[in-house]
């Protein structure tokens, strides 16, 4: 098995940062909540509890 380089490091950690926190994870529950209106606590709720929209 191969050390990993500092670059190595920083190249995964930037996939995995965008993995998880990428753009649809940002603006996906806003537009969920405008589309909720008054019913925007259970759709949060629902969101939390699927996990997102993270994309595996």
């Amino acid at each position: 098995m191969t050390k990993l380089r500092v670059k190595d490091y920083l190249i995964l950690g930037s996939l995995f940062f965008g993995m998880l926190f990428g753009a649809g994870n940002l603006i996906f529950p806003v537009h969920l909540g405008q589309l909720a209106g008054h019913h925007w606590l259970p759709a949060a709720g629902g969101f939390l509890l699927s996990g997102g929209s993270c994309h595996f």
